[in-house]
């Protein structure tokens, strides 16, 4: 098996149905909020078990089964979760994360599939593809989405669009 092979089907649903709780927690403190859909997770969960990188430690010969790299940031999450900080637990963990190359890929990997709904050239279903969070960051609707009436698009966003950090509406 090499550092590329990919999880069968059925290996791919049990993996994510045994993870996504985990998966749902290290998403709601990197993104830094809560209440994400299930719906959403999951299809994105998938996503990111799909792409590189897949292996932490690769398969061989010897050993049949690697290490996943999304199962060791998993692991390394739940072993870092009561030692967080109470201020900035994202900060926290970038800095642990992607002080390994691995694990911090596939952080990168997971605020890019959030955001986007899609990785590398792997697209999340319809179902998932309205809950990307660049459609919030943009105070937009998602492409096919319907709108809310004909000619809203000559009103301003009901929130306004600001640079990054800024807390007030004089910036």
């Amino acid at each position: 098996m090499s550092r590329n092979a990919a999880l069968s089907e059925d290996l791919l649903h049990s993996y994510i149905e045994q993870n996504l709780r985990r998966f749902m927690e290290l998403s709601e403190v990197m993104l830094a909020r809560g209440n994400l859909p299930e719906e959403a997770a999951r299809a994105y969960f998938k996503l990111l078990l799909e792409v590189p990188p897949l292996w932490y430690e690769e398969p061989s010969e010897e050993l049949e089964t690697g290490t996943l790299a999304i199962g060791a940031t998993l692991d390394t999450f739940e072993r870092l979760k009561p030692h967080l900080p109470t201020d900035a637990p994202d900060q926290f963990l970038a800095k642990v994360f992607y002080s390994d190359i691995v694990m911090g890929a596939v952080v990168q990997n997971l605020l890019i599939v959030w955001y986007n709904g899609w990785l590398h050239d792997k697209i999340a279903p319809a179902s998932a593809y309205p809950f990307a969070l660049v459609w919030e960051a943009l105070s937009a609707r998602a492409v096919g989405m319907p709108g809310p009436y004909f000619g809203s698009w000559s009103y301003p966003p009901p929130e306004l669009i600001r640079p990054p950090g800024s807390a007030s509406e004089d910036t």
